[in-house]
């Protein structure tokens, strides 16, 4: 498993059962909360969330979601445990997971072996993957419309979240309660779509018991909230305050999504840093006749040939090395996502090409990169 998966919300809020339809809520962007000067106090919990509903300038937003996701029949916790299993396994950019194993997806989700093969079925049956079993008995899986999750709004895309390893764990120790679980679920895509992604905003979610059982089964009273709440919950989610007309829930940054997803695409990042500064290095020796074409690494050869190439095609004799070889934190943040997605290794072929074709000021490199990658026509 990966230390984090990306899981599109055009399957996840489906498969909880709990879409929220024509439930209204404050628009605090039309609102103009942001500029209020008791915001900061409501979400932190220190002031009564009482100030909005009296609030003269509050306007509502209106949500529909099963119009928005769509309709599918709902998971049951152990389809639930598989199928954010099957995200954290690192599926292509097409969404297909190769040799998958029953047994061992049935260790990591807590399951039978025998549950796991009934559970792979039901899934393929109600429309969130499709299954194909070879010889050996192993699964190559395709996650249906997980080319939609990172898609732009206007081609079909309706976004993602980000369900780390450490999340998924705990997720595990919820027993037997399946709406503990759906609950928890929802109290994490509420979190992340209040934050936005962005994994310095206090992660907190605020909601009136109302609006909570409006998207719950219909046989839940306010006491099955208040006992999920009060002793099923798991430890990464805490209740800000007692709970009164507002539920108020918090959740531990060590096991928001973003946060970590961020870390490691840095940790990434610094390591083509290291390598593409070496290179840089060894360009500007080269440049200035310290060494020769031999003394150099293949990749800085590389390097040093598509700076010669392109000097001659653009006719431009002073394009420096910094031109071509990029060091700043924008394209090293782009190179590391898809160093991610795609390998290291792959990612470096690629690059060499890009040097070779790009012509700066057109396009970014990652653009090229991920073309070259996409239509496979690296050397790796």
């Amino acid at each position: 498993m990966n230390a984090y998966g990306n899981i599109g919300k055009i399957n996840i809020i489906p498969a909880l059962g709990l879409a929220r339809n024509m439930s209204t809520e404050i628009d605090r962007k039309a609102s103009g909360c942001l500029s209020c000067p008791y915001y900061a106090s409501i979400i932190r919990g220190e002031k009564s969330a009482d100030h909005c509903a009296l609030c003269a300038k509050k306007k509502n937003l209106y949500q529909n979601e099963k119009a928005r996701y769509g309709y599918k029949e709902s998971l049951t916790k152990a389809e639930l445990f598989v199928f954010i299993a099957l995200h954290l396994y690192g599926p292509s950019s097409e969404g297909i997971i190769t040799d998958v194993s029953a047994v061992r997806l049935a260790e990591e989700c807590q399951i039978s072996p025998k549950t796991a093969y009934d559970v792979l079925n039901g899934l393929a049956i109600k429309g969130y993957i499709y299954l194909n079993t070879d010889i050996r008995g192993s699964y190559t899986i395709l996650i249906r419309n997980y080319d939609q999750y990172f898609a732009s709004a206007k081609k079909g895309g309706r976004g993602y979240i980000v369900i780390t390893r450490a999340f998924f764990n705990q997720l595990l120790s919820v027993k037997r309660n399946i709406n503990a679980v759906r609950y928890t679920l929802r109290a994490y895509i509420n979190i992340d779509m209040d934050a936005k992604g962005n994994y310095t905003h206090e992660l907190v979610h605020t909601e009136t018991m109302k609006q909570a059982l409006s998207y719950l089964p219909k046989y839940m009273r306010p006491c099955d909230l208040h006992k999920i709440i009060a002793k099923t919950l798991p430890s990464m989610l805490s209740l800000v305050k007692d709970i009164g007309k507002n539920i108020i829930l918090r959740l531990d940054p060590e096991y928001y999504g973003p946060a970590l997803k961020q870390h490691i695409l840095e940790e990434e990042a610094d390591v083509f840093r290291t390598q593409l500064e070496e290179t840089l290095d060894f360009l500007n020796r080269k440049e200035a006749g310290i060494i020769s074409l031999a003394d150099m690494p293949e990749t800085a050869q590389a390097a040093h040939v598509s700076l010669v190439h392109l000097k001659a095609k653009l006719k431009k004799p002073f394009l420096k090395p910094e031109d071509l070889v990029l060091t700043d934190q924008k394209s090293l943040l782009s190179l590391a996502q898809i160093a991610l997605e795609y390998g290291r290794r792959r990612v470096w072929e690629a690059l060499k090409q890009t040097w070779h074709d790009w012509r700066p000021g057109k396009a970014d490199q990652a653009s090229y990169i991920r073309t070259i990658l996409v239509k496979g026509n690296t050397s790796a």
